[in-house]
């Protein structure tokens, strides 16, 4: 984030005269791979915050520090009361080094996959290490390694990469000390008129070794810019930028307060995304989600019902003397409702024709009960939908976690509704789980012996219990905060899950049985995952499509 060698020199030239002379009173860890050293100066205390984090490596000044009270680990404990002789960094190489009153130094490594703090002696080794895996006492001090800095168009020449690439791309190459935004200035003011690196000529490696001491005299006496989009920060230059990366510049009078808030703002920046993005994702679901559920009850209220036809499958089935025995795709039977004539009754070969009547009679009632509540469902479906929309075209212009914060207090009770997330805390359970808000939470067995552990020993008995109706599936509880039944919309989200989980996931509307825990039993001698149930009701829902967790 601010590990490169002209910051860096830059932060130990303006903390010279500030830190020499400090006493470190302290070395703490209060996160992962992050290690502060508190500096006592006699009239304050300044915190030197260092961050060995994979991909977030930095180090910046905190005035007027302190020790946290929790959660906080000693370490390094070998350089405390030990006096800072001054700060520097090594030759051409990220090496921050504290030079302490006994001859020993604090040493901060921000690069590769060794990086780290280690306090010892050159050449006698470490004393103490931050990150024990890395590095341990006895084993020689991280040493610099200085990179090539070419002046002259011969040195340019010899270290510009062969291969086809982009200019910038080959002059971050040709000097590795310059970042991003230096390597494209140095670009900039070459004014090259190729664009692809293999196509640089000899007279233009003068022009780039001009551009190059340029930018490196500018990094030496920096006028640091911390450029936004917004309130967003983009990064952090220590050179004027012919092409700006962002719109909004902040201008600084040091590197160090520069770095303090590129720092704190970029780290405040990802802390507000992380919250936020799966807010975003959630509430687009819902609306996408709803739109689908929309669609698909308007197509079914506008098509003619297929429970008549389905009916009379079922009423010629049970009429005609068929032999009950399985096996047939399909039988032409006269119509005794129409003139007579002969009409083709599909079958399911699995079942007798008796069992493909009841089949045809249970599909009619599952129809009528579905267009009954059609109406209802599309108005709900609709009312989610635009809610969501609603809260998504909010929560795009909420830009900080206190923003944040005030957007989930105040739609604390919709957001609940459309939680359908699985829980952090939910792996020790050996079933999945789906908080549903405001103290509801869904329980899906996995198999047939968890459908029993679930429901014989997790679910409690004013629990609501849940099954795809005819169909395998999974033992599915709905977790009540108190005994009565839970809201409409509760027990149509549990059972559009318990429809995901089942072999019926494919179909538009399931039937889902819905009933008290204390109505299910196991009969003696059951199979795992067999049940009997009473005093059932029958749910006609879709399946859950953001079901899984």
């Amino acid at each position: 984030m601010n590990a490169g060698w002209y910051l860096l020199s830059a932060l130990a030239a303006e903390w010279n005269g500030r830190l020499a002379g400090s006493t470190i009173v302290d070395l703490h860890s209060a996160a992962r791979d992050e290690l502060t050293v508190l500096l006592d100066n006699g009239r304050e205390v300044d915190g030197i915050r260092i961050s060995v984090r994979p991909g977030d490596r930095y180090v910046l000044r905190q005035a007027d520090a302190t020790r946290p009270r929790r959660n906080v680990t000693t370490l390094l404990g070998s350089a405390r009361s030990r006096v800072v002789r001054g700060v520097t960094v090594a030759e051409r190489d990220r090496l921050v080094d504290f030079g302490l009153d006994d001859g020993s130094v604090l040493r901060i490594v921000l690069f590769g996959p060794r990086a780290n703090v280690v306090h010892g002696r050159d050449p006698a080794g470490v004393i103490a290490s931050f990150r024990e895996n890395v590095a341990v006492p006895g084993t020689p001090m991280p040493s610099p390694l200085p990179a090539p800095d070419p002046v002259t168009p011969a040195d340019v020449r010899a270290r510009w990469p062969g291969e086809s690439m982009d200019l910038a791309r080959a002059v971050a190459r040709t000097w590795p000390l310059f970042d991003s935004l230096m390597a494209a200035e140095v670009v900039a003011r070459a004014g090259l008129r190729v664009h692809d690196a293999c196509l640089v000529e000899t007279h233009d490696f003068e022009r780039l070794a001009r551009a190059a001491a340029s930018v490196r005299a500018d990094a030496l006496a920096p006028r640091p810019v911390l450029w936004r989009n917004g309130r967003q920060p983009v990064a952090l230059a220590l050179v004027p930028s012919s092409s700006p990366p962002a719109p909004d510049a902040q201008r600084f009078d040091t590197v160090d307060e520069a770095v303090r808030v590129f720092v704190r703002a970029t780290l405040a920046e990802r802390a507000f995304r992380a919250e936020a993005e799966p807010l975003v994702r959630l509430l687009a679901s819902v609306v996408e989600r709803n739109r689908t559920r929309g669609e698909r009850m308007r197509e079914e209220l506008a098509a003619a019902s297929r429970a008549d036809r389905w009916e009379r499958f079922g009423h010629l089935l049970s009429a005609a003397a068929l032999p009950e025995t399985p096996g047939r795709d399909s039988v032409t039977l006269p119509d005794l409702f129409e003139s007579g004539a002969p009409v083709e009754v599909p079958l399911d070969p699995a079942r007798t024709p008796l069992d493909n009547a009841r089949r045809y009679y249970e599909r009619a009632r599952n129809v009528r009960r579905a267009r009954e509540t059609a109406s209802d469902r599309l108005e709900r479906a609709a009312d989610a939908e635009r809610t969501a929309g609603r809260l998504l075209r909010e929560l795009e212009v909420v830009r900080d976690r206190e923003g944040l914060k005030d957007f989930r207090a105040r739609h604390a009770g919709d957001l609940a509704r459309f939680a359908f997330e699985r829980p952090a805390d939910a792996a020790p359970l050996p079933f999945r789980r789906f908080d549903l808000g405001r103290g509801y939470e869904v329980w899906v067995g996995r198999n047939a012996r968890e459908n029993d552990t679930l429901t014989f020993t997790h679910a409690r008995k004013h629990d609501w219990w849940l099954h795809a109706r005819g169909v395998p599936g999974s033992h599915v509880v709905l977790r009540v905060p108190r005994r009565e039944r839970p809201p409409a919309a509760v027990l149509e989200t549990a059972a559009s899950i318990a429809a995901r989980f089942s072999k019926a996931s494919g179909s538009g509307l399931v039937p889902v049985i819905v009933v008290e825990r204390r109505y299910v039993r196991k009969p003696r001698g059951a199979e795992p995952g067999a049940v009997v149930v009473e005093r059932e009701e029958v749910l006609i829902v879709p399946p859950h499509a953001g079901a899984e967790p």
